[in-house]
């Protein structure tokens, strides 16, 4: 379907003074999708590596073709009202009316007509609204192209064509609506979120993330910017709850090596010195970096007590003690 939205048709008020009757109304919010369906059908690394996107042009280059999308403006008419029921649609274009619409982008002196087809799935109609054909009219001063739909017995063409009331407007406004507010309330489990983070991070980041929590003991009573930072842009990014640092340790409670849930334990704070280590730092971080066997401290330099608490891997407790 592509990610949907309500959008304010006007940027300064939701009101307007309706020319036919003079009676000021509510204005009804445009049903927008911020991206074609084809795009959300893409994994994260396609989406940066293979695929550009815009608020009003997406491309996306397979290896056998590349795919190409403008935004434009459905129009259902709404019969007893004073107003139109907008949908923000994406449609694609052959690339030789793709690359003349862009260039003339915003200064369009002529309006033009291109063959198109619907690159969204719209909610409203049990029959798929993918592939229908369209006539796209493009419209001067910048503003996006309205779509003509082709002579066809889908319900989106006989509603184009004929109107729908206020109430369905409304209902339809409504549902978006709920539909919107149950997503972005909706809660992932803790292995679904790490999961998602480790894909949204990748495998590098993800693991310095996890070792970062855990590298100082008693844990620290806050994150650090950056991982703040990542948090937040990933709950963003899925529509969740933003994370609590409270629940950090909670949901990220896993080795980021070998997945296996950590453990509590009391160990014994040992001499850094007295330590010969039996594998170089840099391959024991890779191997086993949460085996926690005891805490190296400097105990010439400070003084600390006999023991700490902390949380271990038991794979990486086995693997060290090979």
């Amino acid at each position: 379907m592509g990610i949907f939205d309500l959008f304010k048709k006007k940027q300064k008020s939701t009101e307007f003074r309706c020319s036919t009757c003079g009676e000021i109304h509510n204005e009804l919010p445009a049903l927008g999708f911020i991206t074609p369906f084809y795009y959300e059908t893409l994994n994260e690394k396609d989406k940066k590596e293979i695929a550009e996107i815009s608020s009003d042009f997406c491309v996306i280059n397979h290896e056998d073709q590349t795919d190409r999308f403008i935004r434009t403006v459905l129009t259902i008419q709404i019969n007893d009202a004073c107003e139109n029921l907008d949908y923000g649609v994406w449609v694609s274009l052959s690339e030789k009316s793709f690359d003349e619409y862009e260039a003339d982008f915003k200064n369009n002196t002529e309006e033009k007509t291109y063959f198109g087809m619907i690159s969204n799935d719209i909610p409203d109609y049990q029959e798929n609204t993918l592939g229908l054909h369209v006539n796209v009219n493009t419209r001067k001063g910048g503003i996006r192209p309205e779509i003509i739909p082709h002579e066809n017995d889908h319900k989106l063409i006989s509603d184009w064509e004929n109107g729908i009331s206020i109430e369905e407007a409304e209902k339809r406004i409504e549902r978006m609506n709920n539909s919107l507010t149950k997503k972005k309330t909706q809660k992932l489990t803790n292995e679904q979120i790490r999961t998602e983070f480790k894909k949204f991070v990748g495998n590098d980041k993800y693991t310095h993330f996890i070792l970062t929590l855990y590298e100082a003991f008693p844990l620290r009573e806050k994150l650090f910017f950056w991982q703040e930072e990542l948090l937040n842009k990933f709950s963003q990014e899925y529509n969740i709850e933003e994370i609590e640092y409270e629940n950090v340790y909670v949901i990220f409670n896993h080795c980021p090596i070998h997945d296996f849930e950590l453990k509590k334990d009391t160990v014994k704070i040992v001499d850094v010195n007295d330590i010969t280590p039996k594998a170089s730092y840099e391959k024991e971080k890779k191997l086993f970096p949460m085996a926690n066997i005891n805490a190296t401290r400097d105990l010439e330099r400070f003084s600390y007590p006999k023991d700490v608490d902390v949380v271990y891997c038991e794979k990486c407790r086995e693997l060290k003690n090979k």
